[in-house]
């Protein structure tokens, strides 16, 4: 499979808060693998370049079906969808 796009890893300087009812779950890039770390990366460059104004999932799961050592392509392998 050829590359989907080509993109450098950015760093993400504050952590992101989501909103879990009475939780709140706070995601710090510093405890992503470097592959999650890449695919961010990668999805938010996959962003610019289809010049879209919203990041969406769509993105983040592209990145992942175009890294060469994840998971998410077996996966989607496995289930018979890719």
């Amino acid at each position: 499979m050829g590359r989907i796009i080509q993109s450098q890893t950015q760093k993400v300087s504050r952590p992101q808060r989501i909103d879990q009812g009475e939780y709140e779950l706070i995601l710090r890039p510093e405890n992503f693998t470097e592959q999650a770390r890449e695919a961010i990366g990668a999805s938010q460059e996959l962003l610019r370049q289809l010049q879209h104004s919203q990041w969406d999932s769509e993105h983040i799961l592209m990145a992942l079906l175009d890294q060469d050592k994840g998971v998410a392509i077996d996966i989607m392998t496995e289930m018979g969808v890719y």
